[in-house]
């Protein structure tokens, strides 16, 4: 089995197998590794992986098409480019969730 690891600006795919080398991944083949084990280094942003998303987006509707409820991905990322209208007393904060 194998692992992409998601960087801030780069994506890396290492093996379990100790004679294998890892192997650098581009942004626009990255949907041939769906099936191995992803991991998001510390540093990687929302932008970062919509990003990743705007690269194929009609397979990543597919693939994610019941969590979307069949809405348009396209909407969401358009969504990311949009200025964002601020209050007075809106809060600017992600929370991260740790095990």
């Amino acid at each position: 089995m194998a692992t992409i690891k998601i960087y801030p600006d780069k994506i890396i795919r290492s093996f379990d197998e100790k004679d294998s080398k890892d192997e650098w991944v581009d942004a626009e083949h990255l949907h041939f590794y769906m099936g191995d084990y992803v991991e998001l280094d510390e540093g990687v942003t929302l932008k970062r992986v919509m990003d990743l998303l705007r690269e194929d987006i009609p397979f990543y509707q597919i693939l994610f098409n019941v969590e979307l409820g069949s809405f348009s991905l396209e909407a969401y990322l358009d969504d990311m480019d949009a200025p964002i209208e601020r209050g007075d007393d809106d809060d600017e904060h992600l929370e991260s969730v740790k095990d």
